[in-house]
């Protein structure tokens, strides 16, 4: 058995999710198709008394989720505009591309685009690597995806290398690392940064408890203290926020934080001031 496979008292069921959230069966159903939420681990009943054989069982977290969507909802957004921000594309849930394919009926006509390749506008790709700002890119679960060496370097101060991401790991689980608090005077600044970002998904703080492998009471007390002090940051595809580095000997590095939503997760710029 997987041992990070949850266990049935980090299940709840079906009924029961109906019954907390208020939606209907055909809304649950719907959101398992479109991949917002897992399919159900089927089931005996806890309940021994009914008449029931077997019942669909969800991960807990999926009542969050629920939550966050209904709120994405009352704010006007639509299904396919919520699924997209969550990187989804149907009941595998696996991510989308950064851009649908062509319209229905349309042509794909090639143009010269960057250094002589063709240009498909139905497939459009958005190339990171060669961003020569400290860069990197966090999934909706805030796990770490991609870095690039200015900020291995300039940010995390070699607390993050990218050729140990081949396991995503929580953006939170890297700042609390010796190498980054020994060298980063003021890292709940920067703590307190990425959980406004995570506050815009994760509408409770529940999932602090389960948020990495191995983290410490001492570090849920603090992520839960940054949590009800931050206001989420808005929904804007495209936002702009200030950060400082206060390194222990008293140095200090401004940056204007580019931060850009994409269907796969946040992709985070930091421009130097000075460049400016």
């Amino acid at each position: 058995m997987d041992p990070n496979s949850p266990t049935r008292d980090d299940l709840i069921s079906s009924k029961e999710i109906l019954r907390r959230s208020g939606i209907s069966r055909a809304t649950l159903n719907n959101y398992i198709k479109a991949g917002i939420l897992p399919r159900p681990v089927v089931g005996r009943p806890q309940d021994p008394s009914t008449s029931t054989k077997k019942i669909g069982f969800f991960p807990q977290s999926c009542l969050e989720r629920i939550e966050w969507v209904q709120r994405m909802k009352r704010e006007g957004r639509s299904m396919e505009a919520i699924t997209g921000m969550l990187g989804l594309e149907g009941e595998a849930g696996s991510p989308r591309v950064v851009a649908p394919g062509p319209p229905a009926g349309g042509s794909e006509i090639p143009r010269e685009g960057a250094r002589g390749q063709p240009f498909h506008p139905g497939r459009l790709r958005l190339t990171v690597d060669e961003i020569s700002f400290p860069s990197y890119l966090l999934n909706y679960d805030f796990e770490l995806i991609w870095v690039n060496r200015e900020a291995e370097q300039r940010l995390f101060k070699g607390a993050v290398k990218q050729e140990d991401l081949s396991a995503s790991q929580s953006i939170f689980k890297y700042l609390f690392k010796w190498e980054f608090h020994t060298q980063v005077a003021n890292w709940r600044s920067i703590l307190k940064l990425h959980m406004a970002y995570a506050k815009l998904v994760k509408v409770s703080k529940t999932w602090i408890a389960g948020l990495f492998r191995g983290i410490s009471e001492a570090e849920i007390t603090v992520l839960e203290e940054i949590y009800d002090q931050v206001s989420p940051v808005g929904n804007q595809t495209i936002k702009e926020n200030y950060a400082s580095l206060l390194t222990q000997d008293g140095l200090s590095e401004s940056f204007k934080v580019t931060s850009i939503l994409f269907r796969e997760g946040v992709l985070f710029i930091y421009v130097p001031l000075e460049f400016k």
